[in-house]
């Protein structure tokens, strides 16, 4: 397709299914790509920018922001540039390779929610340099970021990661999850993500094993983490909101055990 160079914006889901699409270029003048604006263009190959345009650029297949350094589409990128300081909200949504490995570079500080939704990332790796992965919001926000999607088997968090959503990896059936041990405000045990300070399960997933040592499990925390049976330890407390909420699939779970030390369990909490 050819785009004029009158164009200044393109609108969510503007090109959204356009399955034989392969190849576009957007003109100088193009200041705005809305969401979905390429998802599910799975012949889409090449993406780029014209170099005369002042607001965006164009680097390994990703659209860049320039000035704030964030991708803000990336649905036919297999890579990530280095250089990159924030991966935006669905940069990578509807991105249909199969990506063994994607790493994020250490140039990256924030990863904003819902940044690898409905992807096929079977690892991802972050690396040493980034701080927040999802966005720190209201605590009377009751939304769920889904940053990382069912396919993504393995997840390595560093020792710079000083905030991590609820429900980070809920949806997937890890086979391995790795945080330093340097990590000054996370942990891993039983494939969940936990706070040090509080030993509040931040997230587990579909494969985790809830330690007996838990106290408080967070919101969202086994949000949509299908899972046969739950089975909850008996020093929980406090149950957080949403934090089982479609988790069930419902073929083997018959009955729920609260234990008598739960003292609090937060809405739509099951």
């Amino acid at each position: 397709i050819e785009l004029p160079e009158s164009l200044t914006s393109i609108g969510p889901e503007a090109f959204w299914m356009c399955h034989s699409l392969s190849k576009i270029e957007l003109p100088k003048n193009v200041e705005n790509i809305g969401l979905y604006a390429f998802n599910d263009c799975e012949a889409l190959k090449s993406v780029s920018v014209a170099k005369e345009n002042v607001m965006l650029r164009s680097e390994e297949n990703c659209i860049i922001r320039r000035g704030s350094e964030e991708v803000i589409e990336a649905s036919a990128a297999e890579r990530i540039p280095n250089g990159v300081w924030i991966i935006g909200e669905y940069a990578f949504s509807g991105n249909r390779r199969t990506i063994e490995k994607l790493i994020v570079p250490k140039s990256v500080k924030t990863v904003r929610a819902h940044a690898f939704y409905d992807c096929d990332i079977k690892a991802i790796v972050f690396s040493e340099g980034v701080e927040e992965i999802g966005e720190e919001r209201n605590e009377e926000i009751d939304e769920y970021q889904n940053i990382l999607y069912s396919e993504t088997e393995s997840v390595t968090i560093p020792s710079t990661v000083k905030y991590i959503a609820p429900g980070l990896i809920s949806r997937c059936a890890l086979s391995e999850l790795k945080i330093s041990e340097r990590n000054s405000v996370y942990k891993s045990e039983g494939n969940c993500i936990i706070r040090k300070d509080n030993g509040e399960i931040v997230s587990g997933c579909t494969t985790a094993v809830i330690p007996e040592e838990t106290t408080r499990i967070g919101k969202f925390a086994f949000y949509q983490a299908w899972r046969d049976e739950i089975k909850i330890p008996e020093k929980v407390q406090s149950i957080g909101a949403r934090a089982f909420s479609q988790s069930l699939n419902g073929r083997k779970n018959t009955e729920l055990k609260i234990p008598d030390s739960v003292t609090e369990i937060g809405k739509y909490a099951f």
